[in-house]
């Protein structure tokens, strides 16, 4: 098990989504996602998995590709889980390297109440050989250290889902009120030692995922609020000449990755 849950979960995402979401999202999408995985896929990079819950929270670092197909088809991988790291002296020794100020706050009743851990530190868990779809990969993770322990967090340029009712006390109290968690899209400006700077996605109408940047500023997401970000969403960055009505300087964000109440499913711009 990884984060408390069955590992073969962890990869059976496709058949899961098959049921609850349509199919033919793929043929409304400007991007092809799955093709960026297969082209980018190499050993030595963290990836995200999906969970239980059908989001991107269980990840994995590639040890060795042992096959990759030319277009669809399974990729057979050697992998490590990545687990997080109920270790206080491991956290404050990655916070010191990268000249962090805060840790996050009750870190460790989160990890031990078994909540998901979207960014933080993590050591290495069991190691498999796996033939995954591509569908059910979700995309790369920006991961800091070389060697375990690993800190994953996000990174410049990318778009994540943070919690917009984040409340670590209720929710380490009792775990339960975190399936009742609402979302935020937003996208990763940059980071100072305290923490991150985003800013806010709004969604444009007419396509399925596509996301701009809301009116409002930006702001700074603490290191002592780490656990704020639930996922990374992988996205692709828009020229504006892909089709009418396409905002320049959105984002395409894949809908596998995104909440249900965030997909657009009638009145599609084609």
């Amino acid at each position: 098990q990884i984060h408390g849950h069955d590992v073969g979960k962890a990869y059976t995402h496709s058949t899961d989504i098959s049921d609850s979401r349509p199919t033919v999202y793929s043929n409304l999408l400007i991007t092809d996602f799955d093709k960026d995985k297969l082209k980018n896929l190499s050993a030595g990079q963290t990836w995200a998995s999906y969970s239980e819950d059908d989001f991107p929270r269980s990840y994995f670092r590639v040890l060795k590709v042992l096959h990759k197909p030319r277009r669809s088809g399974l990729v057979r991988l050697r992998i490590v889980w990545l687990q997080p790291l109920p270790n206080y002296i491991a956290w404050k020794k990655v916070w010191k390297e990268l000249k962090y100020v805060n840790l996050p706050i009750h870190w460790n009743e989160w990890i031990d109440t078994g909540l998901p851990v979207g960014s933080g530190v993590f050591k290495c868990g069991k190691e498999q050989t796996l033939s995954l779809s591509l569908d059910s990969l979700s995309g790369r993770l920006c991961c800091k250290n070389k060697n375990s322990p690993y800190l994953v967090h996000p990174g410049k340029g990318e778009t994540w889902a943070i919690y917009n009712n984040w409340d670590i006390v209720r929710w380490t109290s009792n775990p339960e009120n975190h399936k009742h968690c609402k979302f935020d899209i937003v996208e990763i400006l940059g980071r100072n030692p305290n923490g991150f700077r985003v800013a806010k996605l709004d969604k444009v109408g007419g396509f399925v995922s596509l996301f701009q940047r809301s009116s409002q500023s930006s702001f700074l997401i603490e290191d002592q609020e780490l656990f704020r970000f639930s996922h990374k969403v992988p996205s692709f960055r828009m020229t504006g000449t892909e089709r009418q009505g396409v905002p320049k300087g959105s984002f395409e964000l894949d809908p596998k990755d995104l909440p249900a109440d965030l997909v657009e499913v009638d009145n599609i711009q084609v």
